[in-house]
């Protein structure tokens, strides 16, 4: 068993952690976004929810695949 107690799952959680940063970069360089964001986090200059936010979930879940 992994926990969080042993030095296995931290070691785990940052290959997992580094894996994740690797396909934001490359799905960003491939579609041009200059910002990754949880959708209804990201908001204009007055706090208002932006609506037209592309979902790029699959995008990454694939290249994490890869």
């Amino acid at each position: 068993n992994i926990n969080p107690d042993i030095a296995k799952y931290w070691l785990t959680i940052n290959k997992i952690n580094e894996s994740v940063k690797d396909a934001y970069k490359k799905i960003r360089k491939k579609y041009g976004y200059d910002l990754i964001g949880e959708i209804g986090y990201v908001a204009d200059s007055e706090g208002n929810a932006l609506k037209n936010v592309s979902d790029i979930t699959d995008l990454v879940i694939k290249e994490l695949k890869r």
